[in-house]
C-alpha cells in the first residue's frame, strides 16, 4: 500500500503544487478517475465489488435488483435517495450504504484500471 500512496502523492503534489512556468501541468480529465485517486490517497475504499455491496444490503432481492441499476458512482446525495425510497431505509443507514458503495466503487475502478493497462499482479492485492 505504502507505494502505491507514494505514487499518488507525487501525482497529486505535481498536480496541486506544481510552481513552475516550465514544467508540464498534469490534469486528469475522467471523473471517475479524479474520484479514484483521491479515495486511494485517502484509503476511502472498500475491497468489495459495488455489486457486493448491493448483494448485502438487507432488503428483498427484488428492491437489490432496482437498486443495482439506480445506483451510480457519481452521485452520493441521488444513491442515498434510491436507497430510502426502493431500499426502505433510515436516512442514516441510507447514507451509511451510500458510503459504503462510492469506497467499492474507487477500489472497483482501481481493479479495472490495473486489469486494462495488463500491470503484472493481482489487482485485489492492493
Amino acid at each position: 500500500m505504502y507505494k502505491n500512496n507514494t505514487l499518488v502523492g507525487c501525482y497529486f503534489y505535481l498536480l496541486l503544487f506544481n510552481e513552475e512556468k516550465n514544467e508540464p501541468t498534469y490534469k486528469v480529465k475522467s471523473v471517475a478517475v479524479e474520484r479514484m485517486l483521491i479515495g486511494l490517497y485517502t484509503g476511502d475504499y472498500t475491497k468489495i465489488s459495488p455489486s457486493e455491496v448491493i448483494s448485502q444490503l438487507p432488503c428483498s432481492s427484488e428492491q437489490q435488483a432496482i437498486l443495482s441499476k439506480k445506483l451510480k458512482e457519481a452521485n452520493f446525495e441521488t444513491n442515498v435517495k434510491n436507497l430510502r425510497e426502493i431500499g426502505g431505509f433510515s436516512e442514516q443507514d441510507a447514507s451509511d450504504y451510500a458510503y459504503l458503495y462510492a469506497e467499492a466503487v474507487v477500489h472497483d475502478t482501481f481493479r479495472r484500471l490495473m486489469e486494462l493497462s495488463g500491470a503484472n499482479g493481482d489487482p485485489m492485492v492492493f
